[in-house]
């Protein structure tokens, strides 16, 4: 059995600050819905668009998994455990919070806008020590399959059995995605063009979340695409 929720894209929340314009998946800052607060440990979705030399500055973090894909501009990186990192586009890091750590992340571009995915997901364990790691990949490379870029052994580490994956297909594209962990859900979400998953069909900014029984679920490009797809534990 397959149970699916559609999230429009004229359905998310939007924070409109005088330095950033960010939209959430999910109710966070200044977006308050009491029946989109997660879809299973998956706690925050939000696109973000921050501006020039703007940022977030010695923000806490502790007990959840923050992961940040950035899609244009510069993303400079600073926490309490002594990293310091500039990601461009392509970049993605996993920020283990933990047992608490505090972290900066700025806008490095003195003249364009930064875009980013973040992330937030409910972890396995509290109080864990905090970890973070980073690496790049390509946007814009097209493949017949996902790229998986976070948990599940081969992607950055997280604690917490979820996984983040990027899709970049062409159109008429297809693939099955093998759900890693047995019970977790899936969480679409279309950065570019149209995908087909379980009946239903995202275009651009829309989301698709699922819960089914099966091992595999099947995905079509109605268009040239790029997306996201994300494995999370159920809420309980």
């Amino acid at each position: 059995m397959t149970k699916a929720i559609i999230h429009r894209a004229s359905s998310r929340g939007v924070s409109n600050l005088s330095w950033m314009k960010s939209y959430h998946s999910f109710s966070y800052g200044q977006y308050f819905n009491p029946i989109r607060m997660q879809f299973g440990k998956l706690r925050v979705l939000n696109d973000e668009r921050i501006q020039p030399n703007r940022g977030f500055s010695s923000t806490p973090l502790d007990n959840m998994e923050m992961v940040t894909i950035v899609l244009d501009g510069e993303l400079k990186h600073t926490d309490t455990l002594g990293n310091d990192k500039i990601l461009k586009r392509g970049g993605i890091q996993c920020l283990s919070g933990g047992s608490g750590v505090k972290h900066s992340e700025l806008n490095n571009d003195a003249e364009a806008d930064l875009r980013l995915l973040h992330m937030r997901f409910l972890p396995k364990d509290k109080g864990v020590a905090p970890q973070y790691n980073s690496c790049s990949f390509d946007l814009d490379n097209q493949k017949s399959e996902l790229v998986l870029l976070v948990g599940a052994d081969q992607g950055l580490p997280i604690a917490q059995d979820a996984c983040v994956s990027w899709g970049n297909m062409e159109k008429n594209a297809e693939c099955d995605y093998k759900i890693h962990y047995s019970g977790n859900g899936l969480y679409l979400l279309v950065i570019e063009g149209m995908v087909h998953l379980e009946d239903h069909v995202a275009f651009p900014n829309d989301a698709i979340g699922v819960w089914t029984d099966e091992e595999t679920v099947h995905l079509k490009m109605m268009a040239d695409s790029k997306f996201i797809l994300i494995e999370m534990p159920p809420k309980r």
